[in-house]
């Protein structure tokens, strides 16, 4: 079965502790609107750039350089998939 890149994401990534501290505090910062209103995080396979203002999430896997190595999510979806409005 294929996987999408946010599931891959997750799987590779955000399964790490560290990471989704810093991604939770990241969403935690700019919920609050606390400037800048765009962040990105730079980890070993992808890199995650959320903007509030847009109310969306960039995510690019920066090993492939294929069709499928860019997403743009909605915030609120990936909030989701992050289990960060639990």
């Amino acid at each position: 079965m294929h996987q999408t890149l946010i599931d891959r994401f997750l799987a590779e990534e955000a399964n790490d502790p560290n990471v989704r501290r810093l991604l939770f505090d990241a969403l935690r910062q700019l919920g609050a609107r606390i400037p800048p209103l765009t962040r990105t995080l730079n980890f070993n396979i992808y890199e995650v750039t959320i903007d509030v203002e847009a109310g969306e999430v960039l995510l690019q896997d920066v090993l492939d350089s294929g069709p499928e190595s860019v997403a743009k999510i909605a915030l609120g979806g990936f909030r989701k998939a992050l289990g960060a409005d639990e």
